[in-house]
């Protein structure tokens, strides 16, 4: 309700879906309702894109913020639980955004 153009896509079920959050802990979390494959290659594209000590680390059920709910918009979106939730740190918003969103072209360009 609070995003009413949302139902012009919500049915659309795209090969894959990716959100990028902010969040006030350390670190990268790469959650969502993708299988752990997918996550691991997240995972190595964005570690290399940004060469730091930041820490990219793929959510677990524990996590607050794994982002694996069916109801998550990001879930819903993607066929075949391929949405992704990506949670950021405020350093790696500020130093690293743009590479973050160039390892996932690079990684997304060869799948879809």
């Amino acid at each position: 309700a609070s995003f009413p153009l949302l139902n012009t896509i919500i049915n659309r079920h795209f090969s894959y879906a990716i959100a990028f959050h902010g969040f006030d802990q350390p670190g990268i979390l790469i959650g969502g309702g993708a299988d752990h494959a997918l996550k691991c290659e997240i995972r190595s594209a964005i570690q290399q894109a940004i060469s730091s000590n930041i820490a990219v680390k793929i959510a677990t059920a524990s996590d607050n913020f794994n982002g694996d709910n069916l109801h998550n918009i990001v879930n819903r979106l993607a066929s075949c639980h391929n949405g992704i939730q990506i949670e950021q740190s405020e350093a790696a918003r500020d130093k690293h955004w743009q590479q973050i969103a160039e390892a996932f072209v690079s990684l997304y360009d060869c799948k879809i």
